[in-house]
């Protein structure tokens, strides 16, 4: 039973296209349409985008899917998701995310956001998370 709460967090947060449980988190990016933000400025007085935020997009695209144990919301997707981006596993969470980003997420017999295609990063991250 732990190890599927494990998958659950780790599918459900899978950062660019996935978060779940109470332990991910997202934010939008001006890449995916997001508009930039006028408050903040170069020091020339240039106005600059905020940087993208992985999570933000990972959540978007995770909620999306639907899945029947999925995240509950954005707000705890991305809470959820940042947690992981910070934690001793962060390293392999980053390169999960980077391998999701714009890669197909689909609900798991079990309910929850999958991205087959990055079935070898998210091995690693589960490993680092039980290990």
């Amino acid at each position: 039973m732990k190890w599927i709460a494990l998958t659950a967090l780790t599918i459900s947060c899978l950062l660019v296209a996935a978060c779940s449980d109470s332990k991910c988190k997202c934010g939008p990016s001006p890449s995916d349409g997001g508009a930039s933000n006028p408050d903040l400025s170069g020091s020339a007085g240039e106005t600059t985008a905020a940087p993208p935020d992985a999570c933000h997009d990972g959540c978007v695209d995770t909620l999306a899917a639907n899945c029947d144990n999925g995240p509950a919301d954005q707000g705890t997707c991305e809470s959820n998701c940042h947690d992981l981006e910070a934690s001793k596993c962060g390293a392999e969470y980053a390169t999960l995310q980077t391998c999701a980003k714009g890669k197909p997420l689909t609900c798991s017999a079990e309910g929850l956001p999958s991205i087959a295609a990055c079935s070898d990063e998210q091995t690693a991250f589960v490993a680092c998370l039980t290990g």
